[in-house]
Formats: C-alpha cells, structure tokens, sequence
C-alpha cells in the first residue's frame, strides 16, 4: 500500500537515493539544503518502510500582467525510483502538491519539464515562454580597455549590497520571480561557476551586472542595470566568451531595452528558440488569468528562479 505524506528527517537518504537515481544531478541535493525548511516542503511517497518517490514544493511570488503578486507553487525534483515505476506514483505525488496548493490558497501552480505527458493527467497545462535566443559571438572588434569601476568574479559577487534590489527594482515583467532571500541563495546556486561583472555607479553603488556561464554551453544568463551600463559590459562579456573559445551562445535575456545594447555587443544575429518546457495549473485564480501573465508578450522567467 503506497502512502504520500510529509517527509521526515529520517526519509533524507532516502529522497537523495531517489533523486540521484532519477537525475543524477550534483548540485541538486546542496540547493535542496538550502532551505533550512525544506523537509516539511518535501511530499514522499513509501510503501511501507520503503521511500519510492520524493518531491519538493518550492513558495514563489510572480508577477502577473495586472501588477500584482500571485502565490506560486512550484514543483520540482520529481521522481520515482526505477523499482517502483509504472504504477501512477507521480501522479500521486503531483495530485498530492495540487491539494496542498489549493489548501494553502496558491493562485496557480508552476513546473518545468521535458515529459509533460506525466502531468497532463493532474491538470497541468503547457505553455510557451520566449526566454532563450542563440547566436554567434562577435569577432573583430578590440575594446576600448577595461572600464573603471568593474567588480568581475564568481556568483559570490550577486550578493553585493545592491545587487539585489538593482535586480528586484528594474525588474517587473509578468511571470519574473520576486526573490526573497531563500530565493536570492537558490539563484546564486544555479550561477555558480559562473563569470560575473558588476559596474559601480555614485557613490559605489551598482549601476549594472552581468552572469555569464562558459564552458560546454556558453551562455549570458542574466543581467540588470541601465542601458549604457549593460553597454558597458558588453565587451567585457564578449572577452569572456572569445577567451574561453565560444562560437556561439544562448543569450537568456528579455527581448528589448534595456538589454538589446548588451546583446548586440556579444552576438551576431541571434535567433529564437523555443522552449515549451513550461506548465501550469491554476488553483486559487482564473486560468484565463494566468494565461493572461504567462502569454504576456514581455513575460520572462529567469534561469535563476528554476525550480
């Protein structure tokens, strides 16, 4: 007899098993310990003494299109052990998360995925988002020299007194994530081994900031700041890239001011692509409500704000 309940501190080599199995993804279990109260947001499902499936349950604020916060469940690392497949335990698991949310009074639930089919039967919906754009870095052109005022290092470097709030006050597009600090931590988790570049402004504080990853899949992950400071970084993100031999890259940037400055001093004719890796399930609010945000044609999720 399968049981879905809240898991125990006891269930935390178990729900590691789980996911090491299903995703074997290293940075998977140190995000989790990020939250200090992340086993009372973790649902598992035990037959018996035995843990046979695990998922976490991520509280999120989004914008919507009308300007207001919405309550956001998020859905995320879930998984069933090899041995115990085939027999509707993530449908348990999600089916268990959707009546938490509702509950709780969550205005729509959130996931990404590559295998929507498993969450369709739980009234998931898809959606498109315009997020990702991939071009060629730009050769030929030399700096003007390394500007005065640059900070550039590691992810450590997001946590400067500004940053944050330079993030948070520029941004207000439909579906972007309002971080609060647990969120802020999961975003320096996702950047990590990243390169980034904060530009000081009066008084020291910062004016602009960029997160590049390089490596096997080059990309410009994030950034926030005025036009000519995002212009600023430009070349510095583009040396990056050229130093570490990227021919292309993702950019993971909205479309339009003011990041269109910035991308057009890293990339050479970047082109959309898609990604329909999104889903919904509204809970406490109009699914016409929530498609209105997530249709929003400046609607934008950061890589950051993954679940």
């Amino acid at each position: 007899m399968i049981a879905v309940r809240v898991a125990t501190a006891a269930d935390e080599p178990g729900i590691l098993s789980v996911w090491g199995e299903a995703f074997g993804e290293p940075d998977m279990a140190p995000r989790w310990r990020l939250d200090p109260n992340r086993r009372s947001w973790t649902l598992v499902a035990v037959e018996g003494a035995d843990l046979v499936g695990a998922l976490y349950l991520v509280d999120q604020r989004r914008r919507t299109a009308t300007g207001r916060l919405a309550r956001v469940l998020g859905l995320a690392n879930v998984a069933v052990a090899g041995r115990a497949r085939g027999r509707g335990l993530a449908r348990a698991l999600t089916d268990e998360a959707v009546a938490f949310g509702r509950r709780a009074g969550y205005d729509w639930s959130l996931l990404f995925t590559d295998t929507p089919g498993v969450y369709a039967p739980s009234g998931y919906r898809a959606f498109a988002q315009r997020r990702v754009r991939r071009g060629t870095v730009l050769t030929g052109r030399s700096a003007a020299g390394r500007p005065s005022g640059v900070r550039s290092g590691g992810a450590e470097l997001l946590g400067l007194p500004g940053v944050a709030a330079l993030h948070d006050g520029a941004d207000e597009r439909p579906l972007t994530a309002v971080r609060d600090e647990l969120g802020w931590r999961r975003a320096l988790s996702w950047y990590a081994d990243t390169r980034v570049h904060v530009l000081g402004g009066p008084g020291g504080s910062p004016r602009a900031y960029a997160v590049t990853r390089l490596g096997a899949a080059p990309a410009l992950l994030e950034a926030a700041g005025d036009r000519s400071g995002l212009a600023v970084l430009g070349d510095l993100v583009r040396a990056d890239l050229l130093g570490a031999g990227a021919v292309a890259v993702s950019v993971e940037l909205p479309p339009g001011e003011p990041y269109d400055d910035l991308v057009g001093r890293v990339v050479a004719d970047p082109a959309a692509v898609a990604d329909d890796t999104g889903m919904f399930h509204p809970l406490d609010t109009d699914p016409e409500v929530v498609r209105a945000t997530l249709d929003h044609p400046r609607a934008f999720h950061w890589t950051g704000d993954y679940l």
